[in-house]
């Protein structure tokens, strides 16, 4: 849809359930999870060409959350493949399926996943629960170098903004909000107002807006629009239905 919620379009029609879409670097590629029957890694190139599936998922093999680099080439993705216990770790694979390879691991039964790229590809946010509950980290691209950001609540779906901070979401024992980390300074702020569950936040390119998923209007799952950095401005992108998993495309005018 575009930015201000209008012309919304359905794009898939797989008669299962598809989720965590984002959005490739030209904003004519898009990476989603589909459920067959396992949640698995689904490449889409807008033009026609038959989708591609370069996790190679399995019926017993979890593959969701994944996102493009900033060039294109390579997607890192939350897996369950190799995970100790049933847990889950971080992968990057090529676009066209090879070089699969766990950038997470760890033998202490810790889960990691909900990745995102920084601006550059330079490097990877992420959540884990390896002390305690979730909470975010960020690598360098190869996995090296790994840094605990977030220290308060529990943490989810971080989205890494060029301006410099990583908006995300916070469950706290008063429900969830969106956060914003300052990276420079290693400080978090809550950005809404604690009205409804407010979760799953995306950054515009220009970092100067972040819409995310909100029940304040009837308890119904809407997509909001707020301003950053000073938190104004809520406005209502959708009225039918629920709506879920915003990502914003990296050209002008698109979600």
């Amino acid at each position: 849809m575009d930015y201000d919620g209008a012309s919304d379009q359905r794009y898939t029609r797989l008669h299962r359930l598809s989720i965590a879409p984002a959005w490739g670097p030209d904003a004519r590629t898009l990476v989603f999870a589909s459920y067959a029957p396992m949640p698995d890694v689904f490449l889409a190139t807008l033009d026609g060409r038959p989708l591609t599936r370069p996790a190679q998922g399995s019926d017993s093999i979890s593959n969701t959350t994944p996102v493009l680099s900033p060039d294109g080439t390579k997607i890192a993705y939350t897996t369950s493949r190799g995970g100790v216990g049933g847990n889950y770790d971080v992968w990057v694979v090529n676009r066209d399926g090879s070089n699969a390879h766990n950038i997470t691991p760890n033998t202490d039964r810790s889960s990691e996943g909900a990745p995102t790229w920084s601006p550059d590809g330079a490097r990877l946010a992420f959540t884990s629960d390896r002390t305690g509950v979730n909470q975010i980290f960020i690598m360098n691209a190869d996995g090296t170098g790994v840094q605990r950001m977030t220290f308060a609540g529990k943490a989810d779906r971080p989205t890494w903004s060029k301006l410099g901070y990583i908006a995300y979401t916070l469950e706290r024992a008063g429900g969830h909000d969106v956060a914003v980390l300052d990276i420079g300074r290693g400080e978090s702020r809550v950005l809404t107002d604690g009205v409804g569950s407010c979760r799953q936040p995306t950054a515009a390119p220009n970092g100067r807006h972040i819409v995310f998923v909100t029940t304040r209007w009837g308890g119904k799952e809407h997509l909001a629009s707020i301003d950053y950095p000073d938190g104004k401005y809520i406005r209502q992108l959708t009225t039918q239905g629920n709506n879920t998993y915003p990502n914003w495309s990296p050209s002008p005018g698109g979600k």
